[in-house]
């Protein structure tokens, strides 16, 4: 299965830089569902919570607000401040 690389970035440091087969952000306008290969793509975030999917496993990182640029094989979110909340729950 493809994957794509996810980066969560803030201004002191980098939060989170894995591969994830699905990843879930707070848009602006509701949430935002991107999949490896997805086309270019720069979006608003809203404060909430990102849902990253790997090998059946749900991984949850709270975010405050900031942007995200995605390219096809990455994925980068920048946000003044973020921490993983659950370190991984499987469904």
């Amino acid at each position: 299965m493809k994957t794509i690389a996810v980066e969560i970035n803030s201004p002191e440091k980098n939060i989170l830089k894995e591969q994830s087969d699905f990843l879930v952000v707070p848009g602006i306008k509701g949430e935002i569902g991107i999949l490896p290969g997805h086309t270019h793509l720069l979006a608003q975030l809203t404060h909430g919570k990102i849902r990253l999917l790997k090998n059946n496993q749900t991984k949850y990182v709270i975010i405050s607000r900031g942007f995200m640029v995605v390219h096809p094989e990455k994925t980068e979110i920048f946000v003044e401040n973020a921490e993983i909340w659950v370190q991984s729950v499987k469904e």
